[in-house]
């Protein structure tokens, strides 16, 4: 069972969802009656959405900010390392490609 302040969360969230969906509904509306490209309208419809990310930050243990730092760096080398050879390989082939 849920407690009381579950319960409460649970139903504020719920709320915001709905505020927003509805406000998205009311905007797309808006904007089928304007008369812009389909890009321009997407971009104008995500565009509230780039603000979530900050408005959503919660406090971590310093421990989960430590494993997600060393994990983002273990990726860069990884991903380097990787973009190293996909480079040599298309210099090579740039230099066979002149040769020829």
């Amino acid at each position: 069972m849920l407690s009381k302040t579950q319960s409460y969360v649970l139903f504020l969230l719920a709320l915001m969802l709905s505020f927003i969906v509805q406000k998205a509904l009311s905007a797309a509306a808006y904007l089928q009656e304007m008369r812009l490209s389909f890009k321009a309208k997407l971009a104008l419809l995500f565009a509230p959405l780039a603000v979530i990310p900050s408005i959503a930050s919660a406090a971590v243990p310093a421990s989960v900010t430590t494993g997600i730092t060393d994990a983002v760096t273990d990726v860069s080398t990884i991903g380097a390392a990787i973009l190293g050879v996909i480079i040599v390989i298309a210099a090579f082939g740039w230099m066979r490609r002149m040769v020829k």
